[in-house]
């Protein structure tokens, strides 16, 4: 997908290359598609049912699991869980992309568009992540001895009663998200599920560290899925609106 404004050429403006079976494909990864779209609404179910079921006792459940399995696996959690956060994979986004442009531009323009597509879902995504976790107040796992995972303090600033939703695990699910919209190749098959195995390990590592309870790992996958998958809509639509001014016919790709 090319996100920049239509070029120059001479005294005319012409619009970007366009590759219309790719531009077909990529509207039904996107939420244009009925399917796309049943899939997100099914994950907003489950993701409330999960929350539920944590709230009953689950969430207490798995935290205790987590604190029998002892130090090694939280040590080894702790080394990587940061991986997920946009202020690690965002910087090494940036500096692929800057050494992608000494190869080829082309290839750089087009990762740099879809980097700059995963910042700003992560951006949006953090807003709605940190003002629900002061609406809700939900304790840590960490201080779940005096207090459980039901309980809730709001409008509370604490860091120890922000843990609903995860930022760490929105983050990481705009990325993986971003690379199935991008290379679809990547993201179907047996590297998509390795790529979908490796996010959902990085979103794994909140619960081992005591960082969040599992819900609030559903919950944070679910809005940085939903925010990317919006954006990504709205970027489609606006492309096809821009393409219509210049008398290309862009029906194949956006109704």
């Amino acid at each position: 997908m090319t996100l920049g404004l239509p070029r120059l050429h001479g005294l005319r403006l012409k619009p970007p290359p366009v590759d219309p079976d790719r531009l077909a494909a990529e509207r039904r990864r996107s939420l244009f598609d009925p399917n796309v779209r049943s899939r997100l609404y099914l994950g907003a179910v489950a993701t409330c049912g999960l929350v539920g079921l944590g709230l009953l006792g689950a969430d207490a459940r798995l935290a205790e699991y987590v604190v029998a399995a002892g130090d090694p696996w939280r040590s080894a959690a702790d080394a990587v869980t940061d991986l997920c956060s946009v202020s690690v994979w965002g910087p090494l986004g940036v500096a692929l992309g800057l050494g992608l442009w000494l190869w080829r531009q082309d290839v750089a323009r087009a990762f740099l568009a879809w980097l700059a597509l995963a910042l700003i879902a992560s951006g949006v995504t953090a807003a709605i992540v940190h003002v629900l976790k002061f609406l809700l107040g939900r304790a840590r796992p960490r201080i779940a001895t005096d207090y459980g995972p039901g309980v809730f303090a709001p409008l509370n600033p604490d860091y120890d009663f922000n843990s609903f939703p995860s930022g760490h695990a929105a983050d990481i699910a705009v990325l993986v998200t971003t690379v199935w919209l991008a290379a679809p190749r990547f993201g179907a098959g047996r590297l998509g599920l390795v790529w979908l195995t490796v996010g959902l390990s990085l979103a794994a590592t909140r619960v081992l560290t005591l960082s969040h309870w599992p819900s609030d790992v559903a919950a944070g996958m679910w809005i940085g899925v939903a925010v990317t998958l919006t954006l990504h809509a709205l970027l489609l639509r606006r492309r096809a609106q821009s393409l219509a001014r210049y008398g290309v016919r862009a029906t194949s790709t956006i109704a």
